[in-house]
């Protein structure tokens, strides 16, 4: 269950789409902009609240990408932190190779 959503605006307008069909409405950070409810990621990004300690496996679930659909509907696909380690691994190992480093990230 989402608690939290981070978007920008057209984000926030592609949820706004779906809300009345979720059981619970997360909180909606906007990276920009202003909408009834949300509250603005700066504030969150600079509260003081503490960070709770968690305990976090290598097999636990860290995020869900969702494919583009090309061959039928977009599905998530479920990423570990185990998988994002050796994934950073495997780039590092060509990319440190190379000079100049240069990193592209979309």
């Amino acid at each position: 269950e989402v608690e939290l959503l981070v978007v920008d605006r057209k984000g926030y307008e592609r949820f706004d789409t779906i809300r009345e069909r979720l059981d619970k409405t997360p909180q909606i950070a906007l990276t920009e902009g202003e909408a009834e409810g949300a509250i603005l990621w700066e504030e969150l990004a600079g509260s003081s609240a503490a960070v709770p300690e968690v305990e976090v496996l290598p097999e636990d679930e860290a995020k869900i990408l969702y494919t583009s659909g090309s061959t039928g509907l977009p599905k998530g696909v479920i990423q570990t932190h185990a998988n994002i380690v050796a994934n950073v691994e495997e780039v590092w190992d060509v990319i440190s190779k190379r000079e100049p480093l240069r990193m592209f990230k979309s």
